[in-house]
């Protein structure tokens, strides 16, 4: 995956709260990288990143 992508992830998985397991964070980057390289149908993307809980209260 490119350093650039790779970087990011590690970067917005960091931030989470609560932290994400360790086999969230596996999966999610095999998903991502999957999604970028392979024709994986556009549903299960977003299954996926529904899942995702993103607190954006503070931010502007």
């Amino acid at each position: 995956m490119d350093p650039d992508i790779e970087t990011a992830l590690t970067v917005a998985l960091d931030s989470m709260s609560p932290e994400p397991s360790e086999e969230f964070r596996r999966r999610f980057r095999k998903l991502c990288e999957n999604a970028l390289i392979s024709n994986h149908a556009e549903s299960e993307v977003r299954r996926v990143l529904e899942l995702v809980t993103i607190d954006t209260e503070g931010e502007s």
